[in-house]
């Protein structure tokens, strides 16, 4: 759960600057989300005039700023290097790494002023982030953490900066508005049927702007919708389920998996095509090896002849599950490379069985 919240009034703001009353922090608070970048420029600067008239503090003016940039219209619109740069020289007057002196980052779930310190620093990074796309933040980063006051600290811009660079390294691919929209009308017609099926406890919406495109799917990052515009610390986070996979020509959909280790793209673009993963197991038969196989495999002569196919091979398959790192048949697979008979589990794909049967052997020609 987010450590804090704010209360948005939605009113219907115009777009035009010049009727908006944004004079004080409260009117800041009063504005709606999905703001075309132009006008957040404009608002961004005001409120920054704002902090250098009252002398804001590093957290109010840090929360204040994060909670405007993430009032943006969810849109491949980005911040321009003027006004990034007035975030970042602000960030930079405000800095104070004494807040993180001897701070370990672990804390109990009462410990206030802990909370706030960490509230403080990811406030700060995510503000960063959101204006690096035009604002080179990388030296800023650097000379921060070259003078960091802590491990906790130094983890902290460590994380951002490995982010940012990996990020630009690997730029999403251009999709078009037209397809961008209707993979978001998608994402939030499937929240709201499994809302109203009662399926989700919560509302959830997709996010336009984290729509990445594969082979035969896309995927989103999605969140509650009444925090669509809320910044991404505040917002609830969600533990077991990661981006919404969306088939590009059925109707299938499919939430990742927690797990950083799984490609989980993959195995939906399996599922897709009505294929899965499988372990199988190809154990050379000859004479010569009878003995060996029988004391292995734990069969008689006869049942070990009935395994053999009419390539002189004994298979062994097994249905793969995401999580599965080997099959049941692996000891035999060790067993038998033990004494001196090679063979090796592979993971294959095949079409799904429609029976749903699961044989550990077969003597068929695969």
């Amino acid at each position: 759960m987010p450590f804090r919240s704010t209360t948005i009034v939605i009113l219907n703001v115009s777009s035009n600057l010049s009727k908006m009353n944004v004079k004080k922090f409260k009117d800041f608070k009063e504005l709606k989300g999905g703001i075309e970048i132009n006008s957040l420029e404009e608002l961004i600067s005001q409120l920054l005039s704002i902090f250098s008239i009252n002398k804001t503090s590093w957290s109010e003016g840090i929360e204040s700023l994060n909670d405007l940039i993430s009032l943006k219209k969810h849109d491949d619109s980005v911040l321009s290097n003027k006004i990034g740069m007035s975030v970042l020289n602000w960030i930079d007057s405000k800095y104070d790494n004494n807040m993180f002196k001897d701070f370990s980052g672990s804390y109990s779930s009462d410990d206030e002023e802990s909370k706030q310190i960490v509230f403080i620093m990811d406030l700060t990074l995510d503000t960063i982030f959101k204006i690096n796309h035009n604002t080179d933040v990388l030296p800023f980063l650097k000379s921060k953490l070259k003078k960091s006051s802590s491990e906790y600290e130094s983890s902290e811009i460590k994380s951002i900066i490995d982010w940012i660079k990996e990020t630009k390294a690997n730029p999403k691919l251009k999709i078009s508005d037209n397809i961008l929209d209707q993979v978001l009308s998608r994402a939030d017609k499937y929240f709201e049927e499994e809302y109203n099926s009662k399926n989700f406890d919560y509302l959830f919406c997709g996010l336009r702007e984290t729509i990445l495109e594969y082979n035969l799917c896309y995927s989103i990052h999605w969140c509650q919708k009444s925090e669509k515009y809320l910044s991404n610390v505040k917002r609830t986070g969600w533990i077991g389920a990661g981006s919404l996979m969306i088939a590009k020509e059925s109707d299938k959909f499919e939430r990742m998996g927690s797990s950083p280790f799984v490609n989980w793209v993959y195995l939906f673009e399996l599922d897709i095509q009505n294929l899965e993963e499988y372990f199988h197991l190809e154990i050379p038969y000859k004479n010569e090896n009878v003995s060996k196989l029988k004391s292995v495999i734990k069969c008689s002569s006869d049942e070990l002849l009935e395994m053999v196919n009419n390539q002189e091979k004994i298979i062994y398959t097994e249905k793969k599950a995401w999580c599965d790192h080997f099959p049941d048949f692996q000891n035999i697979a060790d067993e038998l490379n033990k004494v001196d008979i090679e063979c090796q589990v592979e993971i294959k794909t095949r079409k799904k069985a429609t029976n749903n049967v699961e044989h550990k052997h077969t003597n068929e020609n695969i």
